[in-house]
């Protein structure tokens, strides 16, 4: 009886012991799923919080700080032409890997500087514009092309009329406003500026797309 009764409770010990094993098991199963949401939900927000999101208005107001955009003189004001030009500017300046320009008309002497100075880095820098525009008074398409950046047009009676560019398949400036003087000290216009991936990724997609479908410009 006495063997029996041991027995009973050395079942008994060896089940709880289990028991207690499972328990411990599901428990650091349950904590470790938590922390691996938390994590997750952490590095979501941080990405978030990371992201560039910015918007420009161009305005008829504009044209008070035109002669800025010349003479570099630092403006505070919202409105102001050398003020955005800058951001621009600097924008133009990141890419490491890849610069995609999309543009209707470009005649400003320092946005085609830019975009050559980032070329001469050994960056790629690729560019798509409108056929007809390129020819245009001050257009600086060919200009690209005699510093040997490659630039692809079609022959079409509708407008290529995109003003995008795309820097590292990572950051996005987009809106109505070409890169002219006209455009940054006087008419109305908007540029976005983002990095957020589900707005850029399909314009790096598009950009691919009308690239193969234009055909490379040569002099």
């Amino acid at each position: 009886m006495f063997v029996g009764i041991f027995n009973f409770n050395f079942s008994v010990r060896k089940m709880l012991t289990w028991c207690n094993l499972g328990l411990t098991v599901l428990t650091a199963g349950v904590i470790s799923e938590l922390i691996f949401y938390y994590i997750k939900k952490f590095k979501r927000l941080s990405e978030q919080s990371e992201h560039i999101n910015e918007v420009m208005f161009f305005t008829d107001k504009g044209y008070q700080c035109k002669g800025h955009c010349y003479n570099r003189v630092r403006c505070e004001k919202q409105s102001c032409s050398f003020r955005h030009m800058r951001r621009i500017l600097e924008l133009l300046q990141k890419p490491n890997e890849s610069l995609d320009i999309c543009i209707y008309l470009l005649t400003c002497q320092d946005f085609l500087d830019a975009i050559v100075k980032v070329y001469k880095k050994g960056i790629r820098v690729r560019i798509i514009a409108d056929a007809d525009m390129a020819d245009g008074s001050g257009a600086q398409i060919y200009t690209f092309m005699k510093y040997g950046i490659p630039v692809r047009m079609k022959k079409s009676p509708f407008l290529m009329h995109h003003k995008f560019f795309v820097i590292d398949n990572h950051i996005l400036a987009t809106g109505s406003c070409n890169l002219t003087m006209q455009a940054l000290t006087g008419n109305w216009d908007n540029i976005l500026i983002t990095s957020v991936p589900e707005l850029v990724k399909p314009f790096s997609e598009h950009f691919a797309q009308l690239w193969e479908e234009f055909s490379e410009f040569h002099l």
